[in-house]
C-alpha cells in the first residue's frame, strides 16, 4: 500500500519488517548513506531487542555483542543524529502537500507529522552524542576494547563480565533496557523513517527474465530505496546492486554444497522503488 493509501487508512508508527514476514521476504537496497545508516539501526535494534527478551547468559552475550555495534555505527557515523532530525523535520514538511487530497484523512496526516515533530524536538534536548555517555561507563569500555580479540571476554579475561551474566536474567535484562534508554528516540526516529520510506510507493510485479532484471531509474526523482519482494520459501534470494542511476537484480540459489549458483529461469517477483 502506498504512502497516500496508508494516510487514507490511518497509518501508525509500528515497525514494518525490513526482512520478511511468514508471507514475504524483502531484499533492500539503500541508495544513500543516510538509509544505509537507518537500516544498520533498525536491524541492530532489532536483534538486540529479540535477544533480550530471552533468558540465558548466551542470548545476554548476543545482546551486549549487538549494543557494541550499535555504539560503533554512531561512533563511525556522528553526524547521525543530526541528519536523522533533518530528516524527520523535511518528512514533516514533504507530508503538507498531502494535505488537501480528498482521499488523505487529515487526522492521520496531523498525527504523523506530529510524531515527526515530537521526535526531532526530543532528539534536539537530548545533550551530547547518542552514546556519549554509555561510552563512559566502565563495564561497557572493557567489553569494548576485548570485543575484537577472539574469547577476549571470556571469564579468565573478564571475570566481571562472568559475574554479570551469572546474575538473574531479569537483572540482566534491566541493565540492558537502562543502558538502551538513550538510543531509544534514535531508534523511534528509524523506524518510522524507514516505514514512511518504505509506504511512499506501491510494489509492482515484474519478471526477471533467465533470473536477471535492469532498470534505469530517473536520477531527478530521487529514489533512496530498492526493495525486491519474494513469497516466503522461494527457492531464490535477489542479490541487489547499482545507484542512483541503475541497478540490477540477480536471482540466486544455493545448491547442496551451499554455494551461491545464478537462477537460470524466469522469476516472478515484487519491485518497489522508494523515493520521499
Amino acid at each position: 500500500m502506498s504512502l497516500t493509501g496508508q494516510l487514507a487508512e490511518g497509518m501508525t508508527a509500528s515497525p514494518a519488517s525490513a526482512v520478511g514476514t511468514c508471507e514475504a521476504v524483502a531484499y533492500e537496497l539503500p541508495l544513500n548513506e543516510r538509509v544505509r545508516t537507518l537500516l544498520r539501526l533498525e536491524g541492530l535494534f532489532g536483534e538486540i531487542r529479540h535477544h533480550n527478551r530471552q533468558d540465558s547468559p548466551w542470548d545476554s552475550r548476543a545482546a551486549i555483542k549487538t549494543l557494541l555495534a550499535i555504539l560503533t555505527v554512531f561512533h563511525n557515523r556522528p553526524d547521525t543524529k543530526t541528519d536523522i532530525i533533518k530528516e524527520l523535520d523535511r518528512i514533516a514538511k514533504l507530508l503538507q502537500r498531502y494535505a488537501n487530497l480528498d482521499r488523505v484523512n487529515p487526522e492521520a496526516l496531523r498525527d504523523l507529522q506530529a510524531q515527526l515533530q515530537k521526535l526531532a524536538s526530543t532528539l534536539r534536548a537530548q545533550s551530547g552524542k547518542p552514546g556519549e555517555a554509555l561510552r563512559k561507563n566502565d563495564f561497557i569500555a572493557a567489553l569494548k576494547q576485548r570485543e575484537n580479540i577472539p574469547g577476549g571476554t571470556l571469564a579468565f579475561e573478564l571475570p566481571s563480565y562472568a559475574h554479570w551474566l551469572a546474575l538473574p536474567a531479569q537483572q540482566r535484562h534491566q541493565h540492558i533496557e537502562t543502558w538502551l534508554e538513550e538510543f531509544e528516540p534514535m531508534e523511534r526516529a528509524a523506524r518510522l523513517l524507514l516505514k514512511i520510506l518504505r509506504e511512499s510507493t506501491t510494489a509492482r510485479h515484474q519478471t526477471a527474465s533467465d533470473g536477471f532484471f535492469q532498470v534505469n531509474l530517473d536520477s531527478e526523482a530521487g529514489y533512496q530505496m530498492i526493495r525486491v519482494i519474494l513469497p516466503a520459501g522461494a527457492d531464490c534470494c535477489a542479490e541487489i546492486s547499482g545507484g542512483r542511476h541503475r541497478f540490477s537484480v540477480r536471482f540466486l540459489r544455493l545448491d547442496t554444497q551451499g554455494r551461491s549458483l545464478p537462477c537460470k529461469h524466469d522469476i516472478d517477483f515484487s519491485l518497489a522503488c522508494c523515493a520521499l
